[in-house]
């Protein structure tokens, strides 16, 4: 569908996909500032381990994915937030949602990474960072060399290790 939008001879068209959402301006804003609070918390509950700061981040969550279903940064962050609760099953499940919509997710890809490593599946993470490095050489470089040299040290390659932490 195509949107227009006139006002005084100054024309803006804004060619939408189909089924993509368009937001409005409010309904962007609550959902930017639910998604920092959601951020506040988890950082809260990362800072304290209290519960009910997890808890209250899910609330917060959950509460922003209504406002905008199957967003992946949002299932990324919930992905996240159970990786750092140690719910790594259901932190899966959240990447893998967020990759069946887009593949290409480099965020969520990351995160799975991470969640690999948190699983001591370290040749699985060591190929996702891999083709990190490979696809995106300057994006984030640091962390994937660094989170490569993680994964090649779990498994005893201690000269690899080194060499990925050097390019870190």
């Amino acid at each position: 569908s195509d949107g227009i939008w006139q006002e005084d001879k100054v024309s803006l068209s804004v060619s939408v996909p189909d089924g993509v959402q368009v937001l409005s301006g409010e309904l962007y804003d609550r959902s930017r500032k639910i998604i920092e609070h959601a951020k506040h918390l988890i950082g809260r509950y990362t800072g304290t381990g209290q519960l009910r700061y997890l808890r209250l981040a899910r609330e917060t969550l959950r509460e922003v994915l209504s406002l905008l279903p199957g967003d992946g940064d949002i299932l990324n962050r919930f992905g996240q937030l159970e990786m750092l609760a140690r719910d790594l099953h259901r932190a899966e499940r959240y990447f893998n949602e967020v990759l069946k919509l887009d593949p290409k997710n480099l965020d969520a890809r990351f995160s799975m990474g991470l969640l690999r490593l948190k699983q001591f599946r370290f040749e699985h993470a060591r190929r996702i960072f891999e083709t990190l490095a490979a696809e995106h050489p300057q994006k984030d470089k640091d962390l994937v060399y660094f989170n490569l040299g993680l994964a090649e040290l779990a498994q005893g390659e201690i000269a690899a290790a080194k060499s990925y932490f050097r390019q870190a």
